[in-house]
C-alpha cells in the first residue's frame, strides 16, 4: 500500500495512544447504618398491613417499638392491641434492638436471628470469628445477604452490644 502524499516517507506512522484518562472503578459504599428513627416497616416482618396497625396506635418509628415493647407486659398488651403472638412482637422488637448497632440493618437482623443469635446480650458474648464462620455457613445454605459482613464489622459489633444497656426485659 503507498504511502499517502501528506505523509513524508521519511516518518514511520504513529500508533495513536488513547487520550482517555484512567479513571478508578467508582466504589460505591452502601449505608448500613439504620437509626432508630426509620420507619417501623424497616423491620424485617413488618410489612405495610403491620405498618398501619403499629401507626394506629402510635408507634410509627423502630424507637417506638423498641420503648412499647421493652417489657413483657407491654408486649402482651401490644399482642391483644394488634392481634398478633406476642412471640412474633418479642421477635420483632429483637429485630429493633439489633438497629441501635451501626451496620446491622433490616438484612444482617434476620441473618443474625437465622444463625441462632436472637438478641444483643447474645451478640455480646460471641466470638466474632466464629460468629462470622456461622454466619457464613447460614448464608451459603440460605442465601440470606448478597455480601458478608466483614469480621471487622463483626467484632464491632460485639464490642458495641457489650457496651449496650439492656432495654428488652423478660
Amino acid at each position: 500500500m503507498p504511502t499517502p502524499s501528506y505523509i513524508p516517507e521519511s516518518v514511520p506512522p504513529k500508533i495513536q495512544s488513547s487520550t482517555a484518562r484512567k479513571v478508578p472503578p467508582k466504589i460505591i459504599k452502601r449505608k448500613t447504618y439504620v437509626t432508630l428513627d426509620q420507619d417501623i416497616e424497616t423491620i424485617e416482618g413488618i410489612g405495610p398491613a403491620y405498618g398501619s396497625k403499629f401507626r394506629n396506635i402510635n408507634i410509627k418509628i423502630v424507637e417506638d417499638l423498641l420503648r412499647a415493647g421493652s417489657t413483657k407486659k407491654s408486649r402482651r398488651a401490644l399482642s391483644v392491641e394488634l392481634g398478633v403472638a406476642p412471640k412474633t412482637i418479642l421477635k420483632w422488637v429483637y429485630r429493633a434492638d439489633f438497629f441501635r448497632l451501626r451496620g446491622i440493618g433490616k438484612q444482617y437482623s434476620s441473618l443474625l436471628e437465622s444463625a441462632g443469635v436472637n438478641t444483643v446480650t447474645d451478640l455480646s458474648s460471641r466470638n466474632p470469628k466464629n460468629l462470622y464462620m456461622i454466619l457464613k455457613k447460614t448464608n451459603d445454605e440460605k442465601n440470606m445477604v448478597k455480601r458478608m459482613p466483614p469480621i471487622s464489622l463483626i467484632q464491632d459489633w460485639v464490642e458495641s452490644a457489650k457496651n449496650l444497656k439492656t432495654i428488652i426485659l423478660s
